[in-house]
C-alpha cells in the first residue's frame, strides 16, 4: 500500500553567499571562514535533516507542496525505491496532506497503523506523527499532548484542533481500546464544533 503513495523529502536550502563560502572551503580542504551570523545560520540549516519524508496519495498532491517552505528549507520529490533502499518504513513517514484534503485519510491511516504497532511494542511514553508539517506528540492513550509546527507558523487553531481530534479517534482504539474518552478531548471536540 505504501508503495502506491507519492513522496517528497526536506532538504536544507543554503543561501548563495553561504554556499559559495562552504564550496570554496571544501575545494581548498580548509575550514570555512564564517562570521558569527553565517555560523549561526549554517548551524540552523544543518538542523534541517534531509530526513523528513512526506507521503501523499497522488503525485499532483505531492507536486503542489514541492519547493521552498521556509527560509532555508525546500521539499524535493523522492521515489519509493530510494526511500526503501534507505530503510524507511511506513512508521517513519510524515503525512503531507492537511485534514480534509483528498487522500488525507488513506495516507494517515496507513501511517497511524504502523506508528501504533511500533509504539505498543516499545517502552516509550510518547510517540510522534507529523501531519501537514506539524509534529503531534501522542501519549499511550492516544491523546495529543502537543502540536509543534516544524516550519514557521503552521495551520490555524481550528485545523490544529481538528487534526488532534482526528488523531485521537485513530490512535485511541489502537493504543488503549478499553479507555474511556477523556473530557479534555470531548471539550476540544465541542469547541471545534462550535467554531
Amino acid at each position: 500500500m505504501i508503495d502506491q503513495f507519492s513522496f517528497c523529502r526536506s532538504m536544507p536550502l543554503l543561501p548563495k553567499g553561504l554556499k559559495e563560502i562552504l564550496d570554496a572551503a571544501y575545494r581548498s580542504d580548509a575550514e570555512p571562514a564564517l562570521d558569527d551570523e553565517q555560523d549561526a545560520l549554517y548551524t540552523r540549516i544543518c538542523g534541517v535533516a534531509p530526513g523528513l519524508v512526506e507521503a501523499y496519495a497522488t503525485p499532483a498532491a505531492r507536486d503542489a507542496r514541492l519547493g521552498p517552505c521556509a527560509a532555508h528549507v525546500e521539499f524535493v520529490s523522492a521515489g519509493y525505491r530510494e526511500l526503501a533502499t534507505a530503510g524507511l518504513a511506513a512508521g517513519d513517514l510524515a503525512v503531507g496532506h492537511r485534514i480534509g484534503d483528498v487522500g488525507f485519510e488513506a495516507v494517515v491511516r496507513a501511517i497511524v497503523e504502523k506508528i501504533a504497532c511500533r509504539f505498543l511494542q516499545s517502552t516509550e511514553r510518547t510517540a510522534e506523527i507529523v501531519v501537514d508539517r506539524v509534529a503531534y506528540t501522542i501519549d499511550r492513550t492516544g491523546r495529543v499532548m502537543s502540536a509543534i509546527p516544524l516550519y514557521g507558523e503552521g495551520p490555524s487553531d481550528t485545523v490544529f484542533r481538528a487534526t488532534a481530534a482526528w488523531l485521537r479517534r485513530e490512535f485511541g482504539p489502537r493504543l488503549a481500546p478499553d479507555a474511556e474518552p477523556d473530557s479534555t478531548q470531548e471539550a476540544t471536540n465541542r469547541q471545534r464544533d462550535s467554531d
